[in-house]
């Protein structure tokens, strides 16, 4: 999200995550980039054993509740990303 002054900030949902703003004078490490390339392919597989999980605890809950909040869950965290 930009701000007015200028600065961005990074939401999920109501909650503000961390960042640390990259310097356009090239102070950036190839190092860096290839750390968050790293990170980001080991929390994309995260999610997705996370989908899976809830997906088969699904099928075993009881209540209509239950299987209603999970399941609104999964739809926001899915966000796009689809399961094989």
């Amino acid at each position: 999200m930009r701000r007015r002054t200028g600065t961005v900030s990074i939401r999920n949902g109501r909650t503000e995550l961390g960042a640390t703003p990259f310097r356009k004078d090239g102070n950036v490490r190839q190092q860096d980039i290839d750390d968050n390339k790293h990170l980001a392919a080991i929390l994309r597989r995260v999610q997705l054993a996370q989908l899976t999980r809830d997906e088969d605890k699904l099928k075993r809950l009881r209540t209509r509740r239950d299987k209603r909040l999970l399941l609104r869950s999964i739809e926001e965290r899915r966000g796009g990303v689809t399961t094989s």
